[in-house]
């Protein structure tokens, strides 16, 4: 076998050497394949975001029309229709929209649902007419399959109607009673339905009594349904009663509403993706579908007037603003990637010189025997190469699985992965170009000798004032815009400068306390060399050295500061953006209900119960007034020790029930003022004003009073329960409860459709690049205890046989790690609070809305960081200790 053919096979006598070649391909290649697996990642998770908080039938194709049931409209005119032939022209046309529906690929079975607004006018049991029920205001809906989502409590019994319990028990009816329906609205009216005198009796039988829906919202089925259910969108002010609904099958709502030609219902056609949460690529196959089936369906209805019905669909607007994601992203971290592959290419030229100092001897001797830098070039190329390619595979891989496991979203476009092999390509040549040129170069620089004179002092050069001038100048020149647009909107990201300047400053910041560092422990000495054997020899390796000493300080400060002030900004973001949405609402959760009702058991200690009135003229202003408990409000309600003003206790504390206290923030003024309701007085309170207070909507001002205090105009108000903490877990806390629960809303929903995740996506990249920055390192202190070993094994031999105790030996290591590397973390953890509180103001992502950027401590990372530390660490000194105690003193000792 020829020399230069063996090349490839040499390094596996230095398994040292290898790992730290292979480490350094790794490192430098990892950034560059993870960032377009990240990039399909977030926009992956963008998308899905969006299609989690839409409704599913909406995210497809939801169509909204009106069915007049006798009437067909036609070249702008109504034609007349019997019963009979009504029915079949809608079954037909039914019938046809399904076909469309199924007949499209990608798309699930539709769901047709014709509800409308109706009275109760007659109602019999048995043989007995028990009246009219006062004329009660129902809603009534059909949907095939609908009994299935409902649990019954009495019944069933054969076909017909499910009714409320609420309802049953109003009225004392039950499973086999009949009902008499006035005509069909759209929506309810406060004088009711009209009854049709010429319409036919068309009773429906009760065929059983279902349990009240606590919280339809929260479950998929009802969503299109959500307005019969009293969510406040669209309802008059102080409207508080919630109509029950009695649900049915289509064939029975057009059973009845074919009997008169006064009737109008509203129909809705549920057509939602056979894969709900798919890729963006996919999602925009879909949008094209959808189009089309949107055009084929819309042939089948009216195109005139109010009867034109209106179609819904989302997904294609949902890819389009992933896609805006995908393209603010890109902009962003390119940047950090671009950094991640050039600290990695730094830790493959420290390699490649690492290699020259290993095969020094055989270096000299081909140098001497004419072979030049370019050929030794290529030899270190060859014997690398499999060590490399090997390390870029593995960074292939671990960039997939990292990606997977911790990325926004484990679900990856197609088009990724073949993105990711390509830089991969790309960063393995840069890596083979970087070994190439730094072995030539650290070959000629042992061939050659340079005069004194003629070598330029590079380091003494103010070098990091470049990256700290650079930082300043990032700073002007880039924008503070913390949105972008696109033609489907904007979504918000964070500004570049934002990302930028904190990497340039730490590396100012690094930079010039390497260099006082360098100085110092030259100027210092070591003093004391007796008592603490283990501290003297740790703190003389470290000053011999001081360069290598110093660059392990600095390559941990700078990762340990990007990671810390990524995890802050994080927190920070999700925090502030978390409290602006509960001082809205006024707490995490907000429970709706139909009637008061006491905090329940399980929710004691976190929750409260608030009246609400809105939008009532207070001293001619129109505010918000909310009735408290004040002895609960602080445990319910949203604050934070970050907020301006004084506790929430001490903010009502002096509530008084007798009307005359209050307290509001906004722009209502302190003193007297008159509460009115639909013009009349309520009461007076006297007024004092505070910055904030949980609750405020709309930018209306809000004003606290005592419940007690509210007297009768507590009739008006809207009963809620404000909790705190997990919205999940609160949600789930109400459904194994009694209460009447309306509507739930939530911290979540506030700014669900805001698209803020670009600006967590972004900096849980960075914090990504720093955890990779971790793994430069750890590299690094292969490399550097891989260089150190023969120092070692030198002087442990020497200094055992001195008198010096193997323990000495093994605290001397560890200090010699810990002590720069200690150093190194505290200034990196110290640049990250300072750069956190520098650029606090960027945080604010909604500057018009309160509160302003609150900062969120993130315990977990920092103790994550000083255990990676330590345990890098000590890692790095047992390795070494482990290497130098197994030396033989008689190799050793013959090298000296």
């Amino acid at each position: 076998m020829l020399p230069w053919t063996r090349a490839p096979l040499l390094l596996l006598r230095q398994p040292g050497l290898l790992i730290a070649v292979a480490a350094g391909a790794f490192v430098a290649v990892l950034p560059a394949a993870a960032a377009p697996l990240f990039l399909s990642s977030a926009r992956t998770a963008t998308l899905h975001h969006q299609l989690d908080n839409t409704c599913a039938a909406r995210v497809g194709f939801h169509l909204q029309s009106r069915l007049t049931f006798r009437d067909r409209l036609a070249d702008n005119q109504i034609k007349p229709m019997d019963p009979a032939t009504a029915t079949a022209d809608y079954e037909r046309r039914r019938a046809t929209v399904t076909a469309e529906a199924t007949a499209t690929p990608g798309m699930a079975a539709p769901t047709t649902t014709v509800f409308a607004a109706t009275a109760v006018i007659g109602a019999r049991h048995g043989d007995r007419d028990v009246g009219g029920l006062d004329g009660a205001q129902v809603w009534i809906a059909g949907r095939d399959g609908v009994t299935a989502k409902l649990t019954p409590l009495r019944g069933p019994d054969g076909a017909g109607v499910w009714i409320p319990r609420s309802l049953a028990e109003a009225y004392g009816l039950g499973v086999g009673d009949e009902l008499d329906f006035a005509t069909f609205r759209l929506a309810p009216s406060d004088n009711g339905p009209p009854v049709d005198p010429t319409a036919p009796p068309a009773p429906v039988r009760i065929a059983a009594v279902y349990a009240d829906l606590a919280n339809p919202g929260a479950d998929e089925y009802w969503c299109t349904l959500q307005r019969i259910y009293g969510y406040l969108s669209g309802k008059e002010l102080f409207a508080q009663t919630i109509l029950p609904v009695i649900y049915t099958d289509v064939a029975t709502v057009l059973r009845v509403g074919v009997t008169s030609t006064m009737n109008i219902a509203n129909e809705y056609v549920d057509v939602p993706l056979a894969d709900q949460r798919p890729t963006v690529p996919a999602a925009h196959v879909a949008a094209g579908r959808v189009d089309d089936l949107r055009r084929r369906v819309l042939r089948e209805y009216p195109t005139d007037g109010v009867f034109r019905p209106t179609a819904i669909t989302s997904v294609g607007g949902s890819a389009d603003r992933a896609e805006l994601v995908y393209d603010t992203l890109r902009d962003t971290t390119a940047p950090a990637t671009a950094a991640g592959v050039l600290i990695g290419l730094i830790v493959v030229a420290a390699a490649a010189v690492y290699w020259v100092q290993r095969r020094e001897r055989e270096v000299r001797a081909l140098a001497a025997h004419g072979v030049g830098p370019p050929a030794l070039a290529g030899k270190a190329v060859l014997e690398a190469a499999p060590a490399l390619v090997t390390g870029a595979a593995l960074a292939v891989v671990a960039a997939g699985g990292l990606v997977r496991a911790f990325g926004p979203s484990p679900v990856l476009s197609a088009e990724a992965w073949p993105f990711a092999l390509v830089f991969a390509a790309l960063g393995l040549v840069a890596v083979l170009a970087v070994t190439a040129v730094g072995t030539g170069l650290r070959i000629r620089r042992m061939a050659d000798v340079v005069p004194a004179r003629r070598r330029l002092r590079l380091r003494w050069l103010p070098w990091e004032l470049l990256p700290a001038a650079v930082a300043a100048l990032t700073w002007v020149l880039l924008g503070g815009d913390t949105a972008r647009s696109g033609v489907v909107g904007s979504v918000a990201h964070v500004p570049l400068r934002l990302v930028v300047v904190p990497v340039l400053g730490f590396l100012a910041l690094v930079g010039l306390a390497a260099r006082l560092g360098a100085w110092w422990i030259s100027r210092a000495g070591v003093k004391d060399p007796v008592r603490r054997p283990g501290l003297f020899l740790a703190l003389r390796r470290i000053a011999r050295p001081v360069a290598a000493s110093v660059l392990l300080g600095a390559v941990t400060a700078v990762p340990v500061a990007m990671t810390g002030f990524g995890a802050t900004v994080t927190d920070s973001i999700r925090l502030t953006m978390d409290a602006k949405a509960a001082v809205i609402l006024g707490s995490d959760t907000v429970a709706t209900l139909d009637r008061e009702v006491p905090v329940p058991p399980s929710l004691v200690g976190r929750a409260t119960p608030v009246l609400r009135l809105s939008r009532v003229l207070v001293g001619g202003v129109e505010t918000d007034v909310l009735g408290i408990d004040p002895a609960t409000f602080a445990q319910g309600a949203f604050w934070s020790d970050q907020l301006p003003g004084r506790s929430l206790d001490d903010l009502v504390a002096g509530l008084s029930t007798d009307r005359s206290t209050g307290i509001s923030a906004g722009n209502l003024r302190a003193g007297t003022h008159d509460v009115r309701v639909y013009g009349e007085r309520q009461f007076s309170v006297t007024v004092s004003t505070t910055r904030l207070l949980p609750g405020a909507q709309g930018g209306y001002p809000v004003l606290l009073v005592h419940r007690d205090a509210m007297g009768d105009t507590a009739r008006y108000a809207v009963p809620q329960l404000w909790i705190r903490g997990d919205p999940a877990a609160a949600a789930a806390d109400l459904a194994r409860t009694d209460a009447p629960v309306r509507a739930i809303t939530a911290t979540p929903d506030t700014f669900g459709d805001s698209l803020y995740e670009p600006v967590t996506y972004t900096f849980r990249y960075l914090i990504a690049l720093n955890v990779f920055a971790g793994l430069v390192v750890a590299a690094g202190l292969l490399l550097y205890v891989e260089a150190r070993t023969p120092v070692y094994r030198r002087g442990y031999v020497v200094l055992r046989r001195l008198g010096m105790r193997r323990r000495a030996h093994t605290v001397a290591l560890v200090l010699e790690t810990a002590l720069p590397m200690g150093a190194g973390l505290l200034l990196g953890l110290l640049m990250a609070g300072a750069a956190t509180a520098a650029t606090r103001a960027e945080l604010d992502l909604a500057p018009g809305s309160p509160p302003g950027p609150l900062i969120a401590v993130p315990t977990g990372v920092l103790l994550t960081i000083l255990a990676v530390v330590a345990g890098v660490a000590t890692a790095s000194s047992t390795f070494a200790h482990v290497r130098a105690v197994h030396a033989k003193p008689g190799e050793v000792l013959r090298t000296v």
